[in-house]
Parts: C-alpha cells; structure tokens; sequence
C-alpha cells in the first residue's frame, strides 16, 4: 500500500542587499504580469511604506520578538527563498530556474550526495521493527524501479491532498476530491520532512503504532530559536526547529513551463486509481503548483503556517466567503467571469464552459461513477475540470502578504521562476501565554473555544461585511474545503491504548495519526488498515 496524507520575520535589515519597494496595492497590476510587477516604480502603499524583500540567503529560526501580520509575512518569503535555494548560503536563481534544497529540478537530478528530503512514504514504506532509513533515502515501488535511472527522481503519487486508501478522508470529514487542471491532469501531492523533523520522528520511534498507543502525554516537537537563523544555517542546524513541506505538482504538458519550479519525478499510479486495475509508474516532467510550510518555533509552538502557490493557478473570487454556520462549510460559488487569462485550474474566455464544474465543487469524476477518478483518463468531458478561485481576495483580504509577495517578485526578477510565486498568508497564532515553552500547544487552539479563535491570524472579513474569521485556502490543496489551518491540525491524536480510548496529541502533524496506522510494518499480516473508532469518531470539517 502507497500511503499519503499532509509563518514576524526575523528580518536583519544590515543584511539587505537588494531593496525591492512594493507596488502600491491600489495600482491593479495583474498577479500574472510579471513583467509589469518588475518595472513598477518606487511607492508607498496607504499603510505605510512597503516591504522590503531579499533573496539573499537567510532562514529565520523563529519569528522575532514582536511579531505582526506584516512581519509573519516577511519571515514566510525568507523561509520560502531559503529552502526553495541551491545551497544553503545561495539566493535563488534569478535566470531561471534551480535545485532546492529539498528537492532537485529537471535540469538537475537528485544524487547520493544531494538527495533532498524525505517524504512520509520514503519513511514509512521502509521502517521496521528494528530500524529506519537514513535521512534523504527515498523509496520506490516495484513498478518505478523498471524505469531507467530511477534513483534519479522521487516518487510523487496522491491524486488528491489525503489519502482514501488510509481513510484519511474518511476519518476527518476532509475533502478527497483530486485537482484538475485545464491541461487534464491530475495534481498530485508530497509531504516532505527536514532532518530534524524527520530525525526526531526516528529517535522516537514515533513510525510505530505500538510507541504511539502507549503515550501518556502529548508528543512534542523540538521548537526553533531566533539564534539558530541565519545566512549560513541550514535546515539541519541545531536550534532551527522542525519544517514539513506539503507540495502541489501539475503535469507540465502543454504549459509554459519556464514560468514554474519544475522537476522530473516518478509519477506512481495505484492500480485502484487507473482503469486498468494496475499499478504504474511513469518518468514526467511536473510543475510545482502549490507549497504549505509549517515551523514550529519557541514563539509560535502551535508552528507556522505558510502557504504559496503559483500566480496562474486560479484568480480571485469576487467575494469573501459567508460567515460560519453554511452550507456547505467553506463554500464559495463567487468565480468571476472568464477573461482571457489562461488559469491551470479555472476555464478562460476560449475555454469550453460545459467542460468546468460549478464554482470551487468537486468534479465530475471520470470512471464508472460521477465519484470515480482514473488518473489514467481525460477527465469527464461534462463538469470533469475543476473550476476554482481563490476564496479570499490576495490585495484586500491578505494585504501585507500581497504587498510582501510583490516585493519579493519584484527582487527575484522577472526572469525568476520564484517571481511567479505568492504567498496567500500566514496563519498564526497572537495569544499564546507570556513565557509559553517548548511544548505541544494543541490544547491551547481548540477551535470551539471563540476567545481562542479570535487569536488566530490572519483574520478576514466574511461576505456579510462584518464579521471575521481566521480564514487561509490554498487552491491546490483545500480546492473544495476552506478553514482554519491550526484548527483542523489541533485535531491530530492517537490513541492511548494504556488508558482505554485516551488520546494523545501528535503535536498537529496529521501524518503520525493518519499515516502511521497504514504503514507496512504496522499491518497485521492478513488484514487490511481499518479506521479506529476514535479516529471514525473526529468527522470536524476542515
């Protein structure tokens, strides 16, 4: 079984090198003109004046001591340039394209001695009993192993954010509807661990169903420190605090795909989600459409949460969602009206309307039921395309993330893959207790709790004109569900078998809840991964 599931800016103003003044918001420059964005003149937005942006090499290990929205966003970007950098101590190509320090590109390919990050299958596909993988080993299933080369390349495979053949779906009511884009093709999704996430899940032997039940308080990730950033600190420094990547790929077919991040990868196909009833594994050329990063940090122990995605996925609803209690949860019909722009997934002006489901709705499938997906076949030629905006206005709704991405667009340059790149928000949290340590803050964010929940951050204003809600979507990744990030991931547990149905926290990494029950070495031989009742019990939308 392949399995799948799964934010102030420490901002050394000495060491700017490259001072990029954003547009100002009200100018209406499009997200996709690039080349507009790069020439606009020096000004002041309304609030004051605009952002700065470098793209020389600095990764933040916490968030500074007076964090705001602002500076939140700002730290975001320096994360975002950092790990998307060749090398630590090395910008982002402003060219072109280039590796990653999680990942390769397609001009250049993973190596022994360069093999980026892990991802939670590369773990859990490998442990046992005994053992681990080291840090940076990747795994590959039988079918990608007749493909020349192989080692070169990772393996990406979910059609859909979680995975239904863990019941991910199933057990937290989340969407597991896929993503599909106007080229045809399915996006598919990773998630990947830095060293000291992925270390700190080993020396716990937290890949274990067994460790996990017998838990009788919550787990607990290291957290950064504001000292351990810095120009030449790496995501495996001591202090720099755990990082976990969820990635949105699109098929690169028929794009221009010198405007993306791209990688070869193993695309892997599940014999369930192909009409041919077999599994397949097949060397393409994707573009990366979508990224959340989460830090856990000592001033933010409920982490960070940055979410970018990639200027022409979508454009934005002409509204803000309605307030909560709706039908359904999140919903919101407000695309605009196709214009020439081309969108990956939302239809243009040429487009073939009939072939576009209803507005950010799940579509058609394209097998033997309207719910059926085969990644192997066009999509339904009746509502078989998603059609999708962006559920929160960027300039209005997220105003310091706007005018931040537009400095750093503007400071790559627009020759720069990374300049087609926008950070939606950052979702935080502003009232964690003076003196809060390292610690599991799950209990602290619960979302019921509506003090609480006036603590979450970015808060947006709803359609009704008047009330807020901390509310952050990213098109590629909560396509047809929208909420709270820290409120849905609050809900990651385990069960404390030692005392009867006890739970214990995972410290809001959903992957030790959904995807470790799945995991090879915790199967027993005979049965199939089932749901548990606790787990059939948390249906909370997301």
């Amino acid at each position: 079984m392949n399995i799948r599931s799964v934010t102030g800016a420490y901002v050394r103003r000495a060491r700017v090198s490259a001072i990029a003044l954003a547009v100002v918001l009200a100018a209406g420059l499009s997200w996709w003109d690039a080349d507009a964005v790069q020439a606009a003149p020096q000004a002041r937005s309304s609030a004051g004046a605009a952002p700065s942006c470098s793209i020389s090499y600095y990764l933040p290990g916490d968030v500074g001591s007076s964090p705001t929205q602002a500076t939140l966003d700002a730290y975001s970007w320096q994360i975002f340039l950092a790990l998307n950098a060749p090398k630590v101590g090395s910008s982002v190509s402003t060219t072109g394209d280039n590796p990653t320090l999680w990942g390769a590109s397609s001009s250049s390919t993973i190596t022994p001695t360069n093999p980026g990050w892990s991802s939670t299958d590369d773990l859990l596909q490998q442990v046992t009993q005994t053992s681990a993988p080291p840090f940076g080993s990747h795994y590959y299933p039988i079918e990608c192993k007749a493909v020349k080369n192989y080692k070169n390349y990772r393996v990406v495979d979910e059609l859909n954010k979680v995975a239904d053949n863990t019941f991910e779906a199933t057990v937290k009511n989340l969407s597991g509807s896929p993503a599909i884009s106007t080229n045809g093709k399915f996006l598919r999704y990773e998630i990947l661990l830095s060293p000291i996430t992925f270390n700190t899940v080993v020396s716990n032997q937290w890949y274990l169903q067994s460790v996990l039940n017998i838990l009788t308080a919550p787990l607990s990730f290291p957290c950064g420190v504001q000292s351990a950033g810095g120009s030449t600190a790496s995501p495996a420094t001591p202090g720099i605090g755990p990082f976990t990547i969820k990635n949105a790929w699109m098929d690169a077919t028929g794009i221009n795909a010198a405007r993306y991040h791209t990688e070869n990868l193993l695309v892997y196909t599940l014999a369930a989600q192909s009409s041919t009833g077999k599994n397949t594994c097949e060397l393409k050329k994707m573009a990366l459409v979508g990224m959340h990063v989460a830090h856990k940090t000592t001033t933010q122990t409920g982490w960070t949460w940055s979410t970018f995605e990639h200027k022409a996925n979508a454009p934005d609803c002409t509204n803000t969602p309605a307030p909560p209690p709706q039908t359904p949860p999140g919903q919101n019909t407000a695309c605009p009206a196709a214009t020439a722009q081309k969108y990956n997934l939302a239809p243009n002006s040429s487009s073939t309307a009939s072939q576009f489901q209803t507005c950010n709705t799940t579509p058609n499938g394209n097998g033997s039921s309207s719910t059926t997906f085969y990644a192997n076949q066009p999509p339904n030629a009746t509502q078989g395309y998603s059609h999708l905006c962006r559920q929160v206005p960027l300039s209005s709704g997220y105003p310091t993330a706007y005018a931040q991405s537009q400095a750093c667009n503007t400071a790559t340059g627009a020759k720069s893959v990374w300049s087609n790149y926008v950070l939606i928000s950052t979702h935080w949290f502003t009232k964690f207790p003076a003196g809060t340590s390292c610690q599991n803050s799950a209990s602290l964010l619960t979302p019921s709790n509506t003090t609480i929940q006036a603590g979450y951050a970015p808060q947006v204003t709803m359609n009704d004109g008047k009330t807020t809600f901390p509310y952050l979507a990213n098109t590629t990744m909560e396509s047809y569900e929208r909420s709270v990030c820290l409120g849905c991931h609050q809900q990651a547990l385990t069960i404390n078998t030692s005392g009867g149905s006890n739970t214990v926290s995972t410290d809001l990494m959903y992957f030790l809840q959904l995807e470790v029950p799945a995991a090879p070495v915790n199967q027993v031989a005979g049965k199939s991964f089932q749901p548990t009742a606790l787990a059939k019990s948390h249906r909370t939308k997301k």
